[in-house]
Parts: C-alpha cells; sequence; structure tokens
C-alpha cells in the first residue's frame, strides 16, 4: 500500500505529504513509484514529505536503465542523510532499480506547501500502564490531543536494535508474539502532521507464561471419516482447552510439521493430497498451557 503511487512524467511539486499510516509493515511505503508506461521523466521538488509511518517514505520500482529520480530539495524531517537513506529504497537496495537523488535536501520546512495543523499539545507520552501476559503486553497510556497515529517500537534489552513495531489509532495495544521471561524495552511515539513526541525514558516489560501447576490433559485421535477430498478427523475434547491446533507432516519429524491453528471445536475437515500424513493435535487453555497428542496416521485416498 502507499499513500501516492505515480506512473508516467510527473512532477510532484509544493505537497504536503504527511500523517499517513501504513498497517502492512514493510510491504508499505508513502510513495511509489511504478513502472507501468514507457515515462522517462519523474521529479519531486519542494515538498514536506514527513510524519507518515511506513517503513520507506519512497519506494523506486523503476529498473536500473530508467533515469535517475530527481527528488532534491525537499524537506524530509531530518537533516540527518544517513536516517535519509534508510527512508529511501532504491538501487542502494536493490540493484535492479534506478537511483533516486535526494540531495541537497531543505533543512526547514518548505514554505510553498500547504500549512499542517498545530503541534501536539502533550511534552510526552505519558500514564503508561503495561499488563504482561504469556508472549504479550498490554499497553495502555493518556491521550495525546492532535494526535494522527501512535507507533509502538521495541526490542529486547540484550539487542536494543528494534525488533518490532505496531501503528496504532487509540492509545492502547497488545503487542503480541514475544518472548516469555525475556526482558524487552519499549517506547511510545505520537505523531501529527508537524510534530512528533515520546514517552521520556523507555519502559521495561517481561512477558511471563503464568502456566498452570495442573498439566493439560492431551488429547487423542477418535474417529476419521472418510470425505470428498480428503478426511473428517474428531478427537477428544479437552476440558480446560479452549483452542486446538492440528500439525500436519509428510514423515514422522514433528519439527518439519506445518500448524492448522486457531480450531475452537474438536473436529476438522482433513483436506490434503493422496498418501499417507501424519498428524499431531495440541489442546491450548486459556492461560497458555497446552499439550500434544501422539503421533496420529491419516490415509488419504
Amino acid at each position: 500500500g502507499s499513500a501516492l503511487t505515480i506512473s508516467g512524467n510527473v512532477l510532484v511539486n509544493e505537497n504536503l505529504i504527511t500523517g499517513n499510516i501504513c498497517e502492512k509493515g514493510a510491504k508499505c511505503s508513502t510513495i511509489i513509484l511504478k513502472s507501468f508506461y514507457n515515462d522517462r521523466t519523474i521529479s519531486l521538488k519542494n515538498n514536506n514529505i514527513y510524519g507518515n509511518s511506513s517503513i520507506y517514505e519512497i519506494v523506486n520500482e523503476k529498473p536500473i536503465d530508467f533515469p535517475d529520480i530527481d527528488a532534491r530539495n525537499n524537506y524530509w524531517g531530518t537533516t540527518d542523510t544517513d536516517a535519509l537513506s534508510e527512508l529511501v529504497y532504491d538501487f542502494a537496495e536493490d540493484g535492479t532499480k534506478s537511483l533516486v537523488i535526494v540531495s541537497p535536501i531543505l533543512t526547514e520546512s518548505s514554505p510553498l506547501t500547504p500549512k499542517p495543523t498545530a503541534a501536539m499539545s502533550a511534552s510526552s507520552v505519558d500514564q503508561i500502564a503495561i499488563s504482561t501476559g504469556s508472549n504479550e503486553v498490554k499497553v495502555s497510556f493518556k491521550a495525546v490531543d492532535g494526535v494522527a497515529f501512535y507507533k509502538q517500537f521495541y526490542s529486547t534489552v540484550l539487542s536494543p536494535v528494534s525488533s518490532g513495531s505496531l501503528n496504532t489509532l487509540t492509545n492502547s495495544v497488545i503487542i503480541s508474539s514475544l518472548m516469555n521471561d525475556i526482558e524487552y524495552n519499549l517506547v511510545i511515539k505520537a505523531y501529527n502532521l508537524v510534530s512528533e513526541i515520546q514517552n521520556d525514558q523507555a519502559i521495561t516489560f517481561t512477558p511471563k507464561s503464568h502456566l498452570s501447576t495442573n498439566p493439560l490433559m492431551p488429547t487423542q485421535l477418535i474417529s476419521q471419516t472418510i470425505i470428498f477430498g480428503g478426511v473428517k478427523l474428531e478427537w477428544q475434547n479437552i476440558k480446560d482447552a479452549v483452542s486446538y491446533s492440528i500439525y500436519t507432516s509428510i514423515t514422522p519429524n514433528f519439527y518439519s510439521a506445518t500448524p492448522i491453528t486457531g480450531l475452537n471445536t474438536n473436529s476438522e475437515d482433513f483436506l490434503k493430497p493422496i498418501g499417507t500424513w501424519y498428524v499431531w493435535i495440541e489442546a491450548i487453555s486459556q492461560d497458555g498451557r497446552k499439550s500434544l497428542s501422539p503421533m496420529e496416521i491419516v490415509e488419504i485416498e
């Protein structure tokens, strides 16, 4: 996804491009330069391009034989050319693409663009509340007036490079798929069209497994019914289990198995190609306990 997709002989001049929200991670960019037509000239000048939540401000998909993209004399919200190079995807990241020329840059906002809204009223993100669970953390904080979106950056204490980030429109979020019993740092930033604020210092938290001392009883397969295209599997319903996962493999090696997760009943239509399949069924409780069935063999004829 992108806020602006460009193809053709185009001049992008004197625009305010800010406050755009990306919710697809690295697949998003603020501006994408497409290669749909036999165009030869693309120029971006005197624009204010900053405060967007995408990984890249510009992604250039033009091939290497295309003339260099002229993106000089724009304001990017930074004067750090090394930081700016991280916001542009071009020949430096993919040798099959053409270059995007960004220098010289404007060191302050271009007066030719539309005027943005006022800065946010708060000086920092505060009143942060943290609640850890198994492989996750719930975060809430005081809402900031005038905010366009929030971004949560998190990393392990042992590896300070950001291991992930989330964009939200609200002042609460659940960050999941974390490692239990590992200490993390969290920085929350708020953005609007002209400013950026964050909490004064990183918040430290450690997800905990909170496993019960009572193990969850493993399930077992109780029936296989031939259906069109496969087999309907039914397994023993386990008390305390709130969901199940099925792991399948063409070998008896569990570590090569592919999971089917989030099953809310104790049966599933197993639609696979003809052959011998090895199956394990995992039961999962509300508090994160898990148990795995013995390996079962399923024949698809």
